[in-house]
């Protein structure tokens, strides 16, 4: 190995190895906390990373007694990007009292789809909440092609709140969450078209509604979107005792899917009270994690984790005969948001009270198997506190650095005003890109982990040069070659084929570009 191949590899394994506790990224707005205070309540609530990483956040801000439904747009390092809509933020009013922003994903042509709710009040003593479908230019200005001035207004008659937005594989729009529908609560569906109308072809006029199981009572609180285009809805089932982790799958079509459970529905009551699911982590080797939170015999609320295997039954292989259960902070813990890191290990986002006066925001990393990996933060949990008040996480991402953003909303305590509020963290885990300066390449890999020996590698040339690709063990042993040629500048995607035989685990592949280097880390499963 040439000498300046190991010392680069050398920097690139102490990095991982000091970045790994978890600590709050100081180069990130201001000691790694991103604030916005326009003097008067508001939060971010969700968020999605732009291609050129940018962060566009959705929530909402409140003004003269109404709330107006918010996207903003930060630059990489947490400050505004005054470039979009009006000097960074755009604020929104569509319906009379309220109006909340919750979801947002991006098309692939960059304009932004935002879910969110509004309400109207039909009298003194009953408001209607309805939901908000919007679309935005990159530029952060509706999308006057889209439903009626940049917005679609979809009312049932009742209360409907969306959780989640995503688009499929052919372009149309699915919001999922729940309304209050003829005598309870259920689960919600709706798609529309690319252009915003209402798609008719899907469930009956364009939108489902159904249950968690036999379960008189369901609220939805996240949703996912399998590769293969079925639905993925979890949260509440209540009103036959005790509320209980619910889960179901639809087909791409709206119908249950019968090959899930049966029936398309599964459900988990794990703690001796309540309990419920608020996020779905869809695994690569098709199980799916729920985390949310229970309550136990002393009424303290933990954070829960429960998972299943593709076919709807428990995974009795994940925690405590498919469980986890953990108090975290004093008496009250729940879970926001799960992300998967490189190495297949469960970073958990959420809020913890642990003192009597306010609440703080925390992570939490778990191995594959259900146990707290103890190595992140301290003893395996990182806590942040603002201001020594009310602090709260709505959403979290691993970063393709592998940094963890969150977002949420912290409370000042010299005027008891929320403000928006982002948080970047050191993680030593690498997701699959490594930037290691003016030495390197920028590239990444996926599907990273792999169940197979084939990847595709994407990386960025600022100039020709001749490539080899070679694979290292995680120590840095010299493995063997994977291929070489002659590449022109420009933007690079490569199929490669690892050794048949490889063992899982973890390894390295080195990309020499002329005298620049980098390494990626990739997991073989």
């Amino acid at each position: 190995m040439r000498k300046s191949t190991l010392l680069i590899l050398c920097f690139f394994l102490s990095k991982l190895q000091a970045q790994n506790a978890g600590v709050l990224d100081t180069t990130f707005a201001v000691n790694g906390l991103s604030t916005i205070d326009r003097n008067t309540f508001e939060s971010n609530i969700a968020f999605t990373i732009q291609p050129d990483n940018k962060v566009v956040a959705v929530g909402f801000t409140e003004e003269a007694g109404v709330s107006k439904l918010t996207v903003i747009r930060y630059l990489p390092d947490g400050m505004l990007d005054g470039t979009f809509a009006s000097n960074g933020v755009f604020a929104g009013t569509y319906l009379q009292n309220i109006n909340i922003a919750q979801a947002v994903t991006l098309q692939s042509d960059g304009k932004i789809l935002v879910a969110g709710y509004g309400t109207n009040a039909q009298s003194a003593n009953f408001y209607n909440d309805e939901l908000l479908v919007l679309r935005f230019n990159t530029d952060g200005t509706p999308d006057n092609t889209f439903a009626t001035n940049g917005v679609k207004i979809l009312d049932l008659g009742y209360n409907e709140r969306p959780v989640g937005i995503r688009t499929t594989s052919d372009g149309k729009i699915l919001v999922a969450g729940s309304t209050f529908y003829s005598t309870a609560s259920q689960l919600l569906v709706y798609r529309l078209n690319s252009d915003g109308n209402v798609d008719n072809s899907f469930g009956t006029n364009g939108y489902i509604t159904t249950f968690f199981a036999s379960s008189i009572w369901s609220y939805c609180y996240a949703m996912e979107l399998q590769a293969d285009g079925k639905i993925l809805l979890a949260g509440e089932a209540a009103g036959l005792g005790n509320k209980y982790f619910g889960i179901i799958r639809l087909n791409a079509n709206g119908s249950l899917d019968q090959t899930f459970s049966g029936d398309g529905k599964a459900t988990n009551n794990i703690s001796v009270k309540d309990d419920g699911a608020q996020a779905i982590l869809l695994l690569p080797n098709g199980k799916i994690l729920l985390g949310g939170y229970a309550v136990n015999a002393e009424n303290k609320t933990e954070i829960a984790l429960t998972q299943f295997n593709s076919n709807g039954s428990l995974d009795n292989t994940f925690g405590d005969a498919g469980d986890v259960i953990a108090q975290l902070g004093n008496d009250y813990s729940t879970i926001a948001d799960l992300s998967l890191t490189a190495l297949g290990n469960i970073i958990i986002a959420g809020t913890a009270r642990r003192f009597p006066s306010h609440f703080d925001f925390f992570l939490a990393k778990y191995r594959p198997d259900g146990s707290l990996d103890e190595s992140f933060g301290e003893q395996g949990i990182t806590y942040t506190d603002y201001d020594g008040h009310f602090d709260g996480i709505c959403d979290a991402q691993i970063l393709q650095d592998g940094k963890i953003l969150v977002a949420g909303m912290g409370v000042n305590t010299s005027n008891s005003i929320s403000e928006f509020l982002l948080a970047r963290y050191w993680f030593g885990e690498n997701s699959g890109t490594e930037d290691l300066g003016e030495l390197s390449v920028s590239a990444w890999a996926y599907p990273n982990p792999t169940t197979g020996h084939k990847m595709t590698l994407n990386y960025n040339l600022s100039e020709a040069a001749e490539v080899s690709l070679d694979l290292f063990s995680i120590n840095g042993e010299l493995l063997g070659a994977l291929s070489k040629f002659k590449k022109a500048a420009g933007n690079q995607r490569e199929s490669i084929t690892l050794p048949s035989g490889l063992a899982a685990g973890a390894y390295l592949i080195g990309i020499q570009a002329g005298d620049k280097q980098t390494f990626i880390k990739i997991i073989v499963q």
